[in-house]
């Protein structure tokens, strides 16, 4: 988790003055929203190239010692550092990412880490819909995030995953009735627990 940290520090410095749009996106947002937070060793970024071509931004990683290798036709590059580890760019190419990449922009604060919007994290781990990617959207619709559901919906209904959305919906609405039935059994007490963090139901807008 150390070297995470230390990789995204640098990537803020990094882009800091290069004009150039980018955004956490993967395990690591995910872990932004999720209730229960899931270890990855990999760190991933959306990058939307408003200067320059995906080589220009490789070159000048390359400087710091980072080896580069490139996938799926320049879209995605590959990077490993001796220090602060493995990171995966992804460019982007549709006006949907594009899109998400700068909301996260315009929603982050001044000078902090810009990070996928939940509904863009959403959108993403639908779109890859591994198991993982699956229980993660799970975890973090049991925290009952605000959801702009307008815009949710209209790219899971382009990208035709509103029908598996609502089903995970449906699995995070039970698992989170469970954990409320585990909080709720008196410990010895006699006294009921708190209800864990990640227990608070769905969103049922």
């Amino acid at each position: 988790m150390l070297a995470i940290g230390a990789l995204i520090e640098y990537l803020r410095e990094h882009f800091r003055d290069s004009g150039v749009l980018w955004a956490v996106h993967g395990g690591v947002a995910a872990n932004a929203y999720r209730g229960e937070i899931r270890q990855t060793m990999d760190t991933d970024i959306l990058v939307s190239v408003a200067h320059g071509t995906v080589e220009d931004i490789a070159e000048t990683l390359q400087r710091d010692d980072w080896n580069v290798q490139y996938l799926s036709d320049g879209y995605l590059a590959r990077l490993r550092h001796e220090r602060l580890g493995s990171l995966d760019i992804a460019f982007s190419q549709t006006e949907y990412e594009h899109g998400a990449v700068r909301r996260a922009t315009e929603n982050a604060a001044a000078d902090d880490i810009p990070v996928l919007t939940v509904e863009d994290v959403i959108i993403h781990k639908m779109v890859a819909s591994r198991w993982r990617d699956d229980m993660d959207i799970v975890s973090i619709l049991m925290t009952s995030p605000p959801l702009d559901m307008r815009y949710l919906r209209k790219w899971l209904t382009l990208f035709e995953k509103d029908g598996e959305f609502e089903r995970l919906r449906a699995v995070a609405t039970e698992e989170a009735a469970k954990a409320r039935a585990r909080a709720g059994r008196a410990p010895e007490s006699g006294r009921p627990r708190d209800c864990p963090k990640g227990a608070r139901g769905v969103d049922t807008a």
